[in-house]
């Protein structure tokens, strides 16, 4: 539905049907008459003038195209495999399963590549590399073979030299979000120079100067490092550092012990300064070392930057429902807008996860293994001079080029491990596309390089010795290349088991306020008002600088949207869009917005159950302007979530129904109301109904007063800290006469009582088993601010603050936090309200058995008191009340004439009942409060089988 979209009075509606490449859609006006039929493959049409297109993900063209490449792919992979069996040397052997493998890998991102094909443009040539770097085998190497730099290493030499000084100031001054020209990452072009400093850098120049071995090394990586800061890419240095010891551990140079020692040193350094300074890495690149280890919703992270911190937050989250196997069915999966600009490159690895869950893990890290492997296997290849027969061996590592190869190759490998690393947030993020898997074409043209310089190494005859002495075997290589692969796998295997076991632990939820920066603040200080126009496009041009208009930094956007608001509504940006100041995201969060694409994409599912006393009923889950929207079919379905699992739909939509006409009969504009049901062991939500019949928000979520419901607290806490205070009088009445009357006065004096003498020991209490501090600054408490000496000594009367606290007519809560306080009493346990279905296990309130038993009994005799309306009526439908328990509560209105909030809480052995309503609700004697309403759900409750 289209509503004011446009000054036309008419409403319309679409109604899509599609088929595999085409689409028809009919036009309906408010009558539903049809008023226009549109066909085709890409139909367009107007309504309301406004000009619409549907145009499908994959077009007829595009198929015959991808068929194509799948059928030349598999050609390839049996040419492959058939040339690989009929060769005896392991070397040829490697690179054809290389070649395999990479063609595995491609196969394996075909999920993502169909995602990225209708989320980006330019995403066949991937197709099109792809084919290139298979059909690179058919490339003559002749040229190659008899290539010879040295022979003109002077004028060669000079031009290197030239490149590698001016290559800084042509990155710095061409680079674009990490990559030059905005098209070639750094991380290749860095490693195109550090392969041309170690060419040059072999000859007379160093040699003049005696610099040794390491030296060079030395001066090498802190280039690299120099370019890295440039260009503000960590990742090339990083890649290029590693490949480097990675190099010298193969040659025995490095022991790994050593290595182990420097590693650990440098997380000792990281782990110190991010104690003592954590706003130093706060800022975006230093953050990336730490993210993988500390919680987004750190409080040291409030400098660090707000996208940054929702997509690690994203990233973990999706890792736990990954890890716990609730991620979504393949065809329902859409990657959430926050990510597609890196899920098909630094984040690739991690999204191909979430598309294949358990069988692409598998099957990409056994394939990845064996092309590390034959890499590995050639790397070795390349430091040790080989014996392949009698008096002939390859004698390639004794070349000053193989120290070329060393250095590709261990950087190829690199490229492939540290992605998987960094995406199962194991090592420190670095924002780098793996090859193949992610649908990167520079990636798949640097391979083609790399695959080129290898076949033509690799076979050229100019490499064998064939008068060697040489005692090293390709067996030996072999048996090296196991070892380190083990080694490898090990310590993957181990972080991978340690990190899947602390994502069981973290929370489902993260949640942060979010930060300001000092600068914002007084920028908002000096907009001038809504009434001078003139001075708010000035300030607006002044904020706006030199920046192109198309390419604003994203610093200045916030104060340039409340310029316009003030400009054209007359109101602050917060007065005109409300954006929350706290950052929340959970695993249901994620789910639900990995299933959601777009207002015209939109997934539906039959939310009614069984009983279907509406017929069936459907919900669509939507997303319009990236914010969720969901649509029922009938309204009393609207407050279920579309992702819960818990609800019974069909009792909830009973439920709404009797809400509404009860609210109906009270006649008040305004007024609204709740009911919830809560399995108490697990705190699986079974009905969530609301009023009014809204998805925005349910009135559970709303904060009211809740008059005496709260007594439950201080009732259990006095028999927690002491179980004298069962004996107690106050105002002439018992502890029980206190629970099932409600007697206010006596409340109020048991607070004032526990708060002058165990003051400690009542917040301990409420915050141990109901997660309520006495007082917060920060969070929902029970009490709103700590009452003085001169409070604790004066007389208690409604008047007070003590008095107004203890009866529930100070503080507001939300009525899901009441419902929660009942279900962990009935259950004795501390559960977590969840609209999951599982079976979770949780710790037992700190309360005695014999004392619990006590709190029941009283609260049992609320049925006898002031819900003996309630107890009559659910005898009379043979319903056994002897082990119930129940509470009322009212909040008397500021005019005295009615009252501004009527609860009534009733928990069995297996479930919470309650009912809120909030607004103008009239007094008792009008029996229309929420008690009485329960009388007339009790029916429906039997028919559901929550009363027995």
């Amino acid at each position: 539905m289209f509503d004011n979209t446009t000054f036309a009075d008419e409403k319309y509606s679409l109604e899509i049907s599609v088929s595999t490449f085409t689409a028809t859609c009919k036009i309906k006006d408010s009558h539903d008459a049809t008023i226009q039929v549109v066909k085709g493959s890409n139909p367009t049409f107007m309504v309301g003038g406004y000009l619409f297109s549907i145009t499908p993900k994959y077009t007829q063209s595009f198929s015959i195209l991808y068929s194509i490449f799948f059928v030349c792919l598999v050609a390839f992979q049996i040419y492959f495999l058939k040339l690989s069996t009929n060769t005896g040397s392991p070397v040829i052997q490697a690179l054809f399963s290389i070649r395999i493998l990479l063609n595995c890998i491609v196969l394996l991102a075909t999920p993502l590549f169909l995602t990225s094909y209708y989320l980006t443009t330019g995403r066949t040539y991937y197709l099109l590399f792809v084919l290139l770097l298979n059909c690179s085998f058919f490339m003559s190497k002749r040229v190659l073979h008899n290539m010879d730099l040295r022979s003109h290493k002077g004028l060669v030499t000079k031009v290197i030299w030239g490149i590698v000084l001016i290559a800084p100031v042509l990155i710095n001054m061409f680079t674009q979000n990490e990559s030059l020209f905005g098209l070639i990452p750094v991380l290749h072009v860095q490693k195109i120079i550090i392969l041309l400093m170690i060419f040059v850098t072999q000859d007379s120049f160093l040699k003049s100067y005696k610099i040794s071995y390491w030296l060079r090394i030395g001066f090498i990586i802190a280039y690299s490092l120099g370019i890295s800061a440039l260009t503000s890419d960590i990742g090339s240095f990083i890649y290029t550092a590693l490949a480097f010891l990675l190099v010298e551990l193969v040659r025995k140079t490095i022991k790994l012990r050593t290595a182990i020692v420097c590693a650990t040193c440098i997380i000792g350094v990281i782990y110190m300064a991010y104690n003592l300074f954590p706003e130093k890495l706060s800022e975006r690149k230093y953050y990336r070392v730490v993210a993988p280890y500390t919680s987004p919703e750190s409080n040291s992270l409030t400098m660090a930057n707000q996208a940054d911190r929702e997509s690690y937050s994203t990233l973990l989250l999706n890792l736990k429902n990954i890890v716990e196997f609730k991620t979504p069915a393949f065809n329902d999966v859409v990657i959430p807008a926050n990510m597609r600009s890196t899920c098909h490159s630094d984040f690739a690895f991690h999204w191909n996860l979430t598309f294949g869950g358990l069988s692409f893990f598998i099957i990409f890290l056994v394939a990845v293994l064996m092309l590390v492997s034959n890499l590995i296997l050639l790397l070795f290849c390349s430091i040790r001079e080989c014996k392949i027969g009698d008096k002939r061996s390859f004698a390639f590592p004794l070349t000053r080029e193989a120290e070329l190869v060393r250095f590709l190759l261990a950087f190829t490998i690199i490229s492939f491990v540290y992605p998987v690393a960094s995406n199962t947030l194991l090592i420190p993020l670095t924002g780098q596309s793996i090859p193949c898997l992610s649908i990167s074409n520079i990636e798949v043209l640097f391979l083609i390089l790399l695959f080129v310089s290898l076949s033509s190494i690799f076979t050229n005859e100019k490499y064998i010795n064939t008068n060697s002495k040489a005692k090293y075997y390709y067996a030996d290589a072999k048996m090296s290349m196991k070892y380190a692969l083990f080694s490898v796998i090990a310590m993957l295997l181990l972080a991978l088991g340690l990190r899947a076991v602390s994502l069981h632990f973290i929370d489902d939820s993260q949640v942060w306020n979010k930060h300001i920066a000092d600068e914002s603040v007084k920028l908002n200080e000096q907009v001038p008002g809504y009434a001078d126009k003139e001075g708010l496009v000035h300030f607006g041009k002044k904020i706006i600088g030199n920046d192109n208009l198309t390419t604003i930094s994203k610093a200045k956007k916030p104060i340039l949207k409340n310029l316009a608001s003030l400009y054209y509504s007359n109101k602050p940006y917060s007065e005109t869009i409300y954006e929350s100041t706290t950052f929340t995201n959970s695993t249901n969060k994620l789910l639900n917005q990995m299933t959601v694409d777009s207002a015209f994409n939109t997934k539906s599912k039959l939310i009614s159950g069984p009983q279907h006393p509406f017929g069936e009923v459907y919900a669509f889950n939507q997303r319009v302007n990236n914010k969720q929207v969901i649509k029922v079919t009938n309204d009393y379905y609207s407050s279920i979530p579309f992702d819960a699992q818990s609800i019974n739909a069909d009792l909830t939509a009973e439920c709404a129904r009797e809400l509404e006409a009860h609210l109906n009969l009270i006649g008040t504009t305004g007024n609204i109301g709740s009911i919830m049901i809560v399995e108490n062991t697990i705190g699986s939500i079974l009905t969530n109904s609301s009023f009014p019949l809204v998805s925005g928000i349910n009135s559970n979520e709303v904060y009211y007063f809740i008059g005496s419901v709260k007594k439950l607290l201080i009732a259990y806490a006095a028999l927690k800290i002491d179980a004298t205070y069962r004996n107690k009088v106050y105002g002439g009445k018992s502890f029980q006469d206190f629970l099932q009357f409600s007697d206010d006065y006596y409340a109020a004096a048991l607070l004032k009582d526990l708060l002058k003498n165990n003051q400690a020991n009542l917040n301990e209490v409420l915050t141990n088993d109901f997660d309520l501090p006495l007082y917060s600054l920060t969070d929902d408490a029970y009490l709103d601010s700590i009452p003085t000496g001169k409070e604790l000594n004066k007389e208690l009367n409604r008047n007070s603050t003590i008095y107004r606290q203890a009866i529930g007519q100070q503080k507001p809560y939300k009525f899901s936090e009441v419902m929660l306080w009942y279900s962990r009493v009935a259950s004795s346990l501390k559960v977590e309200l969840s609209y999951l279905k599982e079976n979770k296990t949780y710790g037992s309130q700190s309360l005695n058995d014999d004392d619990r038993q006590y709190l029941l009994a009283s609260l049992n005799k609320v049925l006898y008191g002031t819900a003996s309306v309630v107890r009559k009526a659910l005898e009379s439908n043979n319903i056994k009340t002897d082990n119930m328990l129940c509470k009322t509560g009212t909040a008397e209105a500021a005019n005295k004439q009615s009252n501004s909030s009527s609860t009534f809480i009733l928990s069995s052995n297996n479930y919470t009942i309650g009912i809120m309503l909030k607004g103008r609700i009239p007094d008792n004697d009008k029996k229309l409060a929420a008690k009485d309403l329960f009388v007339s759900l009790i029916p429906i409750l039997k028919k559901y089988d929550v009363l027995k």
